[in-house]
C-alpha cells in the first residue's frame, strides 16, 4: 500500500512540473489590436504560420482596443496576424517573429507591430 502511496505521489509531481512547463506564464502569447476603424465591425483575430494550423485568438468589439492571448502551443518563428470583420474585411499584418512568452501591439490603421 505504501509503494503505491509513493508512485502516486512522484507520478503527480511529474505530471506538476510537466504541467507547468506546457502550460505556464512563458507559454502565453498576448496580442492587444488597436482598432480605430480598419475595420468597422467586431473583427477575429488569427495567428497564421506559413505552414501549419492557425489559431483563432478570439474576437473584439467593433472600435477600440481589446487584449487577446492564448496558451496554446506554438513554435518560436515567423507568424502573420490575421483580422476579419463582418463586412468582408480581410487585413495581414507585417510579418513578425514570435516565441512564447512574446506581447506585441498590432494597430490595424497603421498596421504596424510593436513591442512594448
Amino acid at each position: 500500500m505504501m509503494r503505491m502511496i509513493a508512485a502516486m505521489v512522484v507520478a503527480l509531481g511529474l505530471a506538476g512540473c510537466f504541467g507547468n512547463r506546457m502550460g505556464g506564464e512563458g507559454n502565453t502569447l498576448t496580442v492587444t489590436v488597436q482598432n480605430d476603424g480598419a475595420i468597422p465591425s467586431q473583427v477575429r483575430v488569427y495567428l497564421v504560420q506559413s505552414a501549419g494550423p492557425e489559431i483563432n485568438l478570439g474576437t473584439l468589439p467593433t472600435l477600440g482596443t481589446g487584449t487577446l492571448s492564448t496558451t496554446r502551443e506554438f513554435l518560436s518563428g515567423q507568424y502573420r496576424l490575421r483580422a476579419e470583420g463582418g463586412t468582408n474585411a480581410v487585413q495581414f499584418s507585417p510579418v513578425v517573429a514570435l516565441a512564447p512568452g512574446d506581447v506585441i501591439i498590432w494597430n490595424l490603421q497603421r498596421n504596424v507591430i510593436q513591442r512594448p
